[in-house]
């Protein structure tokens, strides 16, 4: 068992079969969703049969969850309808649509095109829509499975959550539609542009970049602002470490705030708001790379 966990850590395939057999005899609850998850990335088609009894009628949700999760993974027509079952009819009580998050999430991966439209209607009927996670996991959805999703996308990039409208501004390069997202990045919304830079750097689209380090100077919002320069930062652009050491000394709490996470975060030190520290941190955490 013990290889092959290490192995499954590795992304070594040859562990798949080892975890479906501990799936069989395995009952610790704290256990069975790392089974199942690591079943789901290392396998196939052929390991949905091991998969189906934890994510049909597991009384536990989180080991329920995983299993939906594992099964959109695995792909299939089988893995499908659970996963469609799971949102439309979860069988048990599921206030925070948590369950229903993971048959969405699963079916962005295993879905055809024809479930976006039969989620949106379940997401809305049944009151999904209040909860940013499911807005979050719809988004995923359709910019995976959606044939047209640019509208819908945009539409989503001004949602009042900025989780929900960074990924659905990063749906937008990932199903193709760049020059849709570059155009957000000159939206008369805030909140709007702010979303398309997150997007353009979860995406990796490097031919922004150029555009986002000249908007850094020009924009007038300060949440842009520091929605760029968090993405230079993610995207270990030099200008990035500047703009978030800048961030160290301003008078929003938050600002400064995400600025210390960030850098502690990325060079695994403590310098509370102190530039200098901070700067030789920075410093000694390239010299690593």
């Amino acid at each position: 068992h013990a290889t092959a966990v290490t192995m499954s850590r590795r992304g070594d395939r040859r562990a798949a079969p080892a975890l479906a057999r501990r799936l069989g005899t395995e009952t610790d609850t704290r256990v069975l969703p790392a089974l199942l998850l690591g079943v789901g990335d290392l396998g196939d088609e052929r390991y949905v049969p091991h998969v189906l009894p934890f994510a049909e009628t597991h009384a536990v949700p989180a080991v329920r969850g995983a299993g939906v999760t594992a099964l959109g993974a695995l792909g299939g027509p089988e893995a499908r309808r659970i996963a469609l079952r799971t949102v439309e009819k979860p069988g048990r009580a599921d206030p925070e649509w948590s369950l229903r998050v993971a048959g969405i999430l699963a079916l962005a991966r295993c879905g055809e095109a024809e479930d976006v439209g039969r989620i949106l209607v379940v997401t809305r009927e049944g009151g999904g829509d209040e909860h940013w996670l499911v807005r979050t996991a719809v988004a995923r959805l359709v910019a995976a499975k959606d044939p047209d999703p640019a509208p819908l996308l945009r539409r989503m990039t001004g949602d009042s959550d900025r989780r929900v409208a960074a990924t659905a501004a990063e749906g937008l390069a990932t199903s193709g539609h760049v020059d849709e997202l570059l155009r957000l990045l000159g939206h008369v919304v805030p909140s709007v542009r702010a979303a398309a830079v997150c997007g353009i750097a979860r995406a990796k689209v490097e031919r922004a970049y150029p555009r986002l380090r000249a908007l850094v100077q020009l924009d007038r919002s300060r949440e842009v602002r520091w929605a760029i320069a968090r993405a230079l930062f993610d995207l270990e652009d030099p200008l990035g470490d500047e703009l978030m050491l800048q961030g160290l000394g301003s008078s929003v709490p938050t600002v400064w705030a995400e600025a210390v996470a960030a850098l502690s975060g990325r060079t695994g030190e403590e310098h509370g708001r102190d530039v200098d520290a901070w700067r030789a941190a920075l410093t000694r955490w390239r010299a690593r790379q």
